[in-house]
């Protein structure tokens, strides 16, 4: 009987041990979810309506869509020193193109030294200049994002739909988010809080939140380092997107007399993986650009719209104008001196 009791006393000793140890797991899980949700919602937090101090483009507008519902998207990071030095630095410029369907990113580190026709009447200068030309015209912050993303859509010939402005030290923090790594691996507390006041974006809450939901959930080998092959490496990625799926016939016209500019737009459809039939110069000048599509509903119509930023589309069954390349293709675009003297 003793020994009954011995060993009763023992199992019961072993059931308490358990349960005290699956008792402290449960505290240490709620802690660490606690944690988890308190970072989560001060990392969130800086995107508040405060916070973001560039508006999104009106309904209207061509830029206007739903990023969410996008197969392929693109951002680009900016990173500053800041914007009272003169002349204002910049100190990196990353590119981030997803692919939700295939589940890739493709992202590009954009070399500063490197020397191009910067859109406008700026002539030739390196991409380190790009921001503080366009930022010394107005003093606006915008001024500068646009001049930065013009010129990157000269370089890689695909459209930059959002942007992320940094100053000081935290495009690191921000560059490992895009990458998909969890910002509570790394952030601390302090740089949660502060993330708001050093850094600009049209990102919205809901966008954010998804980019880095959809890269936390890839592996390291879903992220391709472009080399500089830019057009070769984004058609690889755009072959299945759903403009190119609708496979519609496009038509390119350079409505002014500045060189290259049919070129230009044929290699941006092209590099999103559109059906080019015609690529040339209009039959006459045109001071407005205008798309002529045979119908409104085409992702193929939306991601022109917003790469060459043309509000003017008149259905073809409605156009008076006078190219005959119309008649053959689903969609015409006429780029006139208003953009092209931009591009």
């Amino acid at each position: 009987m003793p020994k009954k009791t011995a060993r009763s006393s023992k199992r019961s000793w072993k059931n308490d041990k358990k349960v005290n140890i699956f008792k402290k797991k449960i505290v240490k899980l709620t802690a660490l979810t606690l944690l988890v949700f308190i970072s989560i919602t001060l990392l969130l937090g800086y995107f508040s309506y405060k916070s973001l101090t560039v508006s999104f483009a009106s309904a209207s507008g061509s830029d206007s869509f739903d990023l969410i519902n996008q197969d392929i998207f693109v951002v680009s990071v900016i990173s500053i020193n800041y914007l009272d030095s003169n002349p204002v630095s910049t100190k990196k410029l990353l590119l981030f193109i997803y692919d939700t369907d295939a589940k890739k990113v493709l992202r590009y580190d954009i070399p500063l030294d490197q020397v191009i026709d910067i859109p406008g009447k700026f002539g030739e200068e390196s991409m380190s200049k790009a921001f503080a030309l366009g930022y010394s015209q107005n003093q606006e912050i915008l001024s500068g994002v646009d001049l930065v993303n013009s010129s990157i859509k000269k370089i890689v010939g695909i459209n930059i739909d959002r942007y992320i402005l940094t100053y000081g030290d935290v495009d690191k923090d921000v560059n490992e988010i895009l990458n998909g790594r969890s910002p509570l691996e790394y952030v601390s507390f302090d740089t949660l809080k502060n993330l708001r006041f050093k850094l600009k974006t049209n990102l919205s809450l809901s966008e954010f939140s998804y980019i880095s939901s959809f890269v936390s959930s890839l592996s390291k080998d879903d992220f391709i380092t472009g080399e500089g092959f830019y057009d070769g490496d984004i058609k690889d990625l755009t072959f299945d997107s759903k403009s190119a799926i609708e496979k519609k016939n496009v038509a390119i016209l350079n409505g002014t007399t500045i060189p290259g500019i049919a070129w230009y737009g044929k290699r941006a459809a092209e590099n999103m993986g559109l059906r080019v039939i015609v690529s040339g110069n209009a039959s006459g000048k045109y001071d407005e650009s205008i798309i002529v599509p045979d119908s409104l509903d085409s992702a193929t119509l939306g991601y022109l719209k917003r790469f060459f930023n043309i509000d003017k589309v008149i259905l073809k069954e409605n156009s008076d104008v006078n190219e005959s390349v119309i008649n053959r293709a689903d969609i015409t675009i006429i780029i006139g001196l208003d953009k092209a003297k931009n591009l």
